[in-house]
């Protein structure tokens, strides 16, 4: 069954289908961020809830395609989750994760591990590369270790764990080099090592830097300041999974003074800032408990408020392939009824 927030806006999905079946030939760029892995997500969600073959076929040859232009490069001219390599990883793990197609994963993403490998390469050489670029290899590298449950396959289990905490060392340094707190980036980093913690992965390691985190008593920071962002509700919704995880009652307790201390209600999202309302959705259904029904009233009011900028640009014909892919994508995947959609709403706050 159709999800209800799909089947109640039918005819904007029927707009972003026919758009992109007239325009797909005319996409270069092969990123999830309006590219044709992008693409190819939104035709293979479609596929699920529609009795037309052809759009899990097109879907398909669409990631055919991709793949072999990615493979044929010399190098990855972008990185990142949003416009490189590792979001397309990152989401071909999922669409097999949840049967869309069948697949050998080492056949297809042995190339873009070995892309990765060599980008940390140049992070023990001391050259530049990004917070963005460093979270995105992670979480792309923790996708691959769920792969790697085999004895025979644990030499790559090793291999693939050295690169991730190169990466992990590298987010740290950049965030100790802050000037100022970017609770974005402090709760990705902070997921990275719970999702380690909780895989037995360096489990010490993990948690020492947990607890560096937690220390800084920023969570307590929060409390005063006026302005509360969607990014330090990611945060404290973060810190209270820790919690949970450690069954540290006293850590809870402080993060529901802080929450008994500001307006939840009063948080005021911008019309022009679908991450932001993706991420206060998430956070609702997870920490702050709101009912289904509540939720689904939510999405129509934003919709109806038009205080999404993609949607408002789709309605009027004026949009961009980004802007398609993220109406598509916030369409099905904006229930985010498990993990399905955690890194893109980590790496949206970052």
């Amino acid at each position: 069954m159709m999800p209800k927030f799909a089947y109640q806006n039918k005819p904007l999905l029927d707009k972003i289908t026919n758009a992109f079946l007239v325009n797909s030939c005319y996409v270069e760029n092969n990123s999830l961020n309006g590219g044709k892995m992008g693409i190819a997500v939104y035709f293979f969600m479609l596929s699920r809830y529609s009795p037309k073959q052809e759009y899990a076929d097109f879907a398909f040859a669409l990631l055919e395609i991709l793949l072999a232009e990615e493979a044929g490069k010399e190098i990855s001219p972008a990185l990142d989750y949003f416009d490189g390599i590792t979001g397309i990883g990152i989401w071909i793990i999922k669409l097999i994760e949840q049967d869309f197609f069948e697949a050998d994963r080492d056949e297809i993403l042995t190339f873009i591990d070995n892309r990765i490998f060599d980008y940390i390469g140049i992070i023990n050489k001391s050259k530049e590369i990004s917070i963005l670029d460093s979270i995105s290899i992670c979480f792309y590298l923790q996708a691959r270790l769920k792969d790697k449950t085999t004895a025979d396959q644990e030499w790559d289990m090793l291999v693939i764990t050295e690169h991730l905490i190169i990466a992990i060392e590298e987010i740290k340094l950049k965030i100790s080099g802050m000037h100022s707190i970017n609770y974005g980036i402090v709760s990705a980093y902070l997921k990275i090592l719970l999702r380690n913690y909780e895989a037995q992965i360096y489990e010490g390691y993990s948690l020492e830097k947990i607890n560096e985190v937690i220390d800084l008593n920023l969570f307590e920071q929060i409390s005063h300041e006026k302005d509360m962002s969607v990014e330090k509700l990611l945060f404290l919704s973060t810190v209270f999974d820790i919690a949970k995880i450690k069954c540290d009652n006293n850590l809870k307790n402080k993060i529901f003074r802080v929450l008994n201390n500001l307006e939840l209600k009063g948080v005021q999202l911008s019309s022009l800032a679908f991450r932001e309302s993706q991420i206060f959705r998430y956070i609702n259904k997870k920490f702050l408990r709101q009912s289904k029904q509540d939720i689904y009233k939510y999405y129509e009011n934003e919709l109806k408020g038009t205080q999404y900028e993609f949607f408002n640009k789709v309605h009027q014909a004026n949009y961009s392939f980004s802007d398609l892919t993220n109406a598509g994508i916030a369409i099905f995947g904006g229930n985010i009824q498990s993990s399905f959609m955690d890194e893109h709403i980590y790496l949206m706050a970052v």
